[in-house]
């Protein structure tokens, strides 16, 4: 072997060695936060946690008072997002006591986004009916959710939520129940549901700063809520992507040729098979973690193409250099 050959091979075991050390430093830093993480959602499980969102809590509620009661106690529960379609269904349920008989209104759940919609006070709404005879309710609405799926798992998801209460009058309106003009207090609470994304704790959010077909000071509350992945996911992505492309690096300039042209196969199918452990199956849309894999493979692949190059062309000079050539 030529000293220029083994000078570039030395460098290479040194280079090797130093993305090494860097890597061991990464995992180092980013595991104990990843094993934090998986460990308190396994003892503190986010579904536990309960928000609310207006009001008092029953025991704090004054029972006194005259006059219909139409919300008494509202609870929205996040059952699901569908990523692909952006939208996020809610179950609410809702339960009345009225002095009498319930007076027939409706509730309005309100999406106010920042999109040209809600800029226009065109804000999506769903609305839930609640009969005069009905003292409790439950059904399932959904509203638009704003958020990138593509960048999963470093996706979050965006929603400002609000809510007016309406009561019917006898020629079958609606006119808006202001929450000062309650002659009974109410108040609503929030829980998710939702696998591998959690809920931070909700924001409140100035009435007056949201654009709504209604009038403002009609919105029982208006909360921003974000959803986003748990941290031992992104931990996880980053240090399996880094350590699979550390891997396929190492594979195409450190193993003999011979080895990558057999191996090439396994290597694309072992450096594909993270997703299974990343992405989950209900996931069909184009994520984050299928582009960096894809850049993976494409990196792996093309390195054993110009080294197998090189390799051909080194074995054709040396057989042509060789004594006796023609």
């Amino acid at each position: 072997m030529s000293a220029s050959a083994t000078d570039h091979k030395g460098r290479s075991h040194y280079a090797v060695m130093i993305v090494g050390l860097l890597l061991a430093l990464l995992t180092l830093v980013l595991l104990p936060v990843a094993i934090y993480s998986i460990v308190r959602e396994l003892v503190f499980p986010p579904a536990v946690e309960r928000y609310v969102l207006a009001g008092t809590p029953p025991s704090a509620t004054p029972t006194g008072g005259s006059g219909p009661l139409d919300v008494a106690y509202l609870d929205i529960v996040v059952a699901s997002i569908d990523e692909a379609s952006g939208l996020i269904s809610l179950r609410v349920s809702a339960n009345r006591a009225c002095p009498t008989t319930c007076a027939a209104s409706r509730l309005l759940l309100f999406s106010l986004g920042d999109d040209l919609a809600g800029q226009l006070g065109l804000a999506p709404v769903a609305r839930l009916e609640l009969p005069a005879d009905g003292s409790d309710i439950s059904a399932t609405v959904q509203l638009p959710v704003s958020g990138l799926p593509s960048r999963y798992p470093w996706d979050a998801y965006l929603l400002t939520l609000g809510a007016i209460v309406e009561t019917r009058l006898a020629d079958g309106s609606y006119v808006n129940v202001l929450p000062r003009d309650r002659a009974r207090a109410s108040f609503a609470t929030l829980q998710s549901q939702l696998r591998r994304l959690q809920l931070a704790p909700p924001v409140d959010v100035d009435p007056t700063t949201v654009r709504v077909s209604a009038d403002p000071s009609a919105l029982v509350f208006v909360k921003q809520l974000t959803f986003f992945r748990p941290i031992y996911l992104m931990y996880l992505t980053t240090l399996l992507v880094i350590l699979s492309g550390a891997a396929a690096v190492y594979s195409v300039q450190m193993q003999p040729i011979q080895h990558l042209f057999v191996g090439s196969g396994s290597l694309v199918l072992g450096v594909w098979g993270v997703r299974s452990v990343l992405v989950p199956g209900s996931i069909t849309f184009t994520t984050a973690v299928d582009l960096l894999l894809s850049m993976v493979i494409l990196i792996l692949l093309g390195g054993i193409t110009i080294r197998a190059t090189l390799f051909v062309m080194r074995s054709r000079g040396r057989e042509q250099s060789a004594p006796g050539a023609d």
